[in-house]
């Protein structure tokens, strides 16, 4: 599993783990495309490979989604938009708020059950597993899967309450 890296990082590690004959897995969590990842690995790494990205021409895409997907500039660009995903929800607390206001926002996040993300509807939770009140987002995630080479499924995943 690879937490974070590019696509010729996680490309070549993949590439030499086939070469030593690991078969296993292997799954990134970074947004890289596992289709750019599979063909920096080569052949041998285009296989038995996941990880968490959209595919740009995913009927599926969330309508903000495709619409950030429609306006780059160059078509080869691939992002994920997690930094920005964040400023989004935020901004989207501030605005449900009506205030600039730091209590007036901490107040309606922690008063609020679901926000609008970049992905869709997030549900506010995560007070047990954080042990402070809601503040955590779960909200659908998309993936794409690699298997001979080719792109054997992409979904977005409903992530629901985080408890």
């Amino acid at each position: 599993m690879q937490v974070n890296g590019i696509p010729s990082h996680a490309g070549n590690i993949l590439k030499n783990l086939r070469d030593l004959g690991n078969t296993k897995p292997y799954v990134g969590t970074s947004g890289t495309s596992a289709t750019d990842v599979a063909t920096i690995g080569g052949t041998s790494a285009a296989t038995n490979l996941v990880f968490l990205s959209f595919t740009l021409d995913d009927p599926s895409n969330p309508p903000l989604m495709k619409e950030l997907i429609r306006r780059r500039t160059e078509a080869k660009t691939r992002f994920m938009g997690d930094y920005p995903h964040l400023l989004y929800v935020l901004v989207n607390i501030m605005k449900a708020a009506n205030s600039l206001d730091v209590e007036a926002v901490k107040a309606k996040w922690e008063t609020s059950s679901t926000v609008e993300t970049m992905f869709g509807e997030g549900i506010i939770s995560g007070d047990q597993t954080y042990g402070i009140k809601h503040h955590a987002v779960g909200y659908p995630y998309p993936y794409q899967r690699v298997q001979d080479g080719k792109i054997v499924s992409t979904t977005w995943v409903e992530m629901g309450a985080i408890p």
